[in-house]
């Protein structure tokens, strides 16, 4: 939790070592990665490319006690009267057991209480991590309370260094979510 909550780093590879490769690439895409994650040590520390909504929607996870849907935009279609012609069945997979789901909020709520995610706090429970890139060139954090997870990127659009940290990130979620 300490390590998670100041991004010690070191200790993420140390935990993708003793649990193995494929079975973190076969967790993270029950949870809702889909891009390739290959099998290299850096995975532990984000080295794969993976898009904000794909990272929001693994977090989402969490947040579900350990269920994952697939994102969505629409749920349903109505016709000029209000009558439904068209309805989504999203139906919920079990990714990760509730109890692995229960301490890693616990862990992520440390990270926006005590850690590098403080100013996404709110006047509740709050659970988050941020993230950096090489140079910050990508700032992120993802965040979630239990009715909504929310991601937020920002960078440059020629990968050019922002120079910023992963709190610029955290606080654009906080104003975010405080509405």
């Amino acid at each position: 939790r300490d390590a998670l909550t100041k991004s010690v780093n070191i200790v993420a590879v140390r935990v993708l070592m003793k649990v193995g490769f494929e079975p973190t690439i076969q967790l993270a895409h029950k949870m809702g990665i889909q891009s390739e994650l290959k099998p290299m040590y850096s995975l532990a520390l984000g080295s794969a490319e993976v898009n904000l909504l794909e990272l929001t929607s693994a977090y989402g996870s969490f947040a579900t006690k350990g269920l994952h849907v697939e994102p969505h935009g629409i749920t349903r279609i109505l016709d000029r009267r209000g009558k439904v012609i068209w309805s989504a069945d999203f139906k919920p997979k079990r990714a990760i057991d509730a109890e692995s789901a229960a301490i890693m909020t616990w862990m992520l709520r440390n990270v926006v209480e005590n850690g590098t995610g403080r100013a996404a706090q709110l006047n509740r429970p709050v659970a988050g991590k941020t993230g950096t890139t090489d140079e910050a060139r990508d700032l992120w954090f993802i965040g979630y309370i239990p009715q909504m997870v929310t991601g937020v990127w920002l960078g440059n659009d020629d990968n050019k260094p922002t120079w910023g940290s992963s709190g610029s990130a955290a606080d654009t979620w906080h104003e975010f979510m405080e509405k």
